[in-house]
């Protein structure tokens, strides 16, 4: 999906609570992954997943208005991502 803003009041909200969620695991993944409690093969099949997502324009628009309620090494995670396209 690329334009989030054709969505509807209720698409929307959904949409932002999806990527919210996902966001939320990748993060606790992250950490875990740092804190060396999952195993690299997982964290990089993860990882991987992650960053596909994030690479999208509607991924994107969803993730700067809740950025600053993750940590800041993976929002720095999140940030080197987008920069890096």
């Amino acid at each position: 999906m690329q334009d989030i803003f054709s969505l509807s009041g209720a698409q929307r909200l959904q949409f932002d609570a999806y990527v919210f969620q996902r966001m939320s695991v990748w993060e606790y993944a992250f950490y875990s992954y740092e804190r060396g409690t999952m195993d690299p093969e997982i964290w990089f099949g993860w990882d991987a997943n992650f960053l596909a997502e994030i690479r999208g324009e509607a991924w994107q628009k969803a993730w700067l208005p809740v950025r600053h309620t993750y940590g800041a090494s993976f929002s720095e995670h999140v940030e080197q991502t987008i920069a890096a396209q």
